[in-house]
């Protein structure tokens, strides 16, 4: 109107989109969780101890493991994220077993497991910008380190005549052996696994892992390093017997083994991204 004039209108007020979490970044964090290793063995003749006296033997290993990891992510469009991580892990798993069978042959194998490391690659898709649901695939590394207990006893018995400790015409074995042996054995095995992470704000993620190595057939030696008793010297013939030993252990003497192990643990961990 001529002469008047209009009051302007203060601008509304709108609140900006929210805006998803950026998971093209690179991050560390750190784990903690459970692992449960299971590992299954075989052990081969030699002259001086003879396998088809025994069966397999399968071990599990169980205890908490803790660690950390890094990585990098790839935002490659419609919610969908590519990357890897390195991880590397520590457990303090020490389990014993022993074999049943005590006639003519018996053993025990102790197996201790350490340190680890793994490289994968993580796949998956983001769900309201803030939760990825993920893939793993890649390799691990893992040392297994082995001890060995072996006591062997002769089928071939002699009487042990008068005697004030055992009843008379009581038999004793010919010839017995006890002695100790160790390995170490480094092994690549695939990994694959699925898990879960949250965005907490801006830079800071939760998550929940649940992963599985698995270690294909590896082979060894198991080497005396200890004799505890040998009936007669090291490395002498022995008398025919059923238990087809041919003769007494040597220190440095070898049995192959065989091994094969199932690794799988659960972590939850968080991570801090750049």
């Amino acid at each position: 109107m001529r002469g008047g004039y209009f009051v302007e209108q203060a601008p509304a007020l709108v609140a900006p989109p929210r805006q998803g979490f950026n998971w093209s970044r690179c991050y560390i964090g750190a784990h903690f969780g459970q692992t449960t290793d299971r590992v299954s063995s075989h052990l081969s003749n030699t002259p001086f101890f003879d396998a088809k006296y025994i069966s397999d033997a399968t071990t599990n290993l169980s205890g908490p493991v803790f660690g950390g990891q890094g990585g990098c992510n790839l935002d490659l469009g419609a919610g969908f994220l590519a990357g890897f991580e390195f991880e590397g892990t520590y457990s303090s798993l020490d389990q014993r077993g022993c074999q049943s069978q005590t006639d003519p042959e018996a053993f025990c194998l102790r197996f201790r497991k350490r340190a680890g490391l793994a490289a994968t690659g993580r796949f998956g898709q983001t769900f309201g910008g803030t939760t990825f649901v993920y893939g793993r695939l890649g390799f691990g590394l893992s040392k297994t380190g082995i001890q060995a207990n072996v006591n062997s006893m002769s089928y071939t018995s002699r009487a042990l005549g008068i005697s004030t400790r055992f009843p008379t015409q009581t038999y004793a074995p010919v010839w017995a052996q006890n002695y100790d042996l160790t390995a170490e054995k480094t092994a690549v095995a695939p990994v694959l696994g699925i898990g879960v992470e949250h965005a907490l704000n801006n830079n800071w993620t939760i998550r929940a892992d649940l992963t599985t190595a698995i270690t294909l057939e590896t082979a060894g030696n198991l080497t005396v390093n200890k004799i505890t008793h040998v009936n007669g010297n090291p490395g002498d013939p022995l008398p025919s017997d059923w238990s087809a030993v041919t003769r007494n252990v040597n220190i440095n003497d070898v049995i192959p083994y065989k091994n094969k192990q199932l690794d799988t643990k659960f972590t939850m961990g968080a991570n801090r991204y750049f």
